[in-house]
């Protein structure tokens, strides 16, 4: 898992009219339509020197997940499913690299990438969930 943070400056006013402390997007940024005009949306609701937080799936992570489901959707087709647009869109912010340069080229300053580590026992009830609660269903 990812987690980025950064600061940003305000450019858009949130409903209340009031700018916020504080962004987060946990595990959501690469569900967004159009990732790009997304973030810098949500970074334009944040203060001057607010914090606009993503937390993402690093690379290979859901593997064990996500192999096994594919491998059984495809002998159950016959073919291998096609790669949903999410995945494709979580490719570009999935290593510690990637979300400095996203972020940094939508304008947003002082990108901080910290990687967390989490050990998640794999029940095959939680595998379920995982599925059925991600892009992958």
């Amino acid at each position: 898992m990812l987690d980025v943070c950064c600061g940003a400056g305000s450019s858009a006013i949130p409903a209340d009219g009031l700018p916020y402390d504080r962004v987060q997007c946990v595990f959501g940024v690469f569900f967004l339509p159009d990732v790009d005009a997304a973030a810098a949306r949500l970074a334009g609701l944040l203060r001057t020197g607010g914090t606009f937080a993503v937390t993402t799936w690093r690379q290979g992570s859901a593997d064990d997940v996500v192999g096994p489901l594919v491998q059984a959707l495809a002998e159950r087709a016959g073919r291998t499913p096609d790669r949903p647009e999410a995945a494709r869109r979580a490719a570009q912010v999935d290593t510690d690299g990637k979300p400095s340069g996203w972020l940094s080229g939508l304008g947003v300053l002082g990108v901080d990438v910290r990687p967390v580590e989490r050990d998640v026992p794999l029940t095959p009830d939680s595998a379920w969930k995982f599925a059925m609660g991600s892009g992958i269903r």
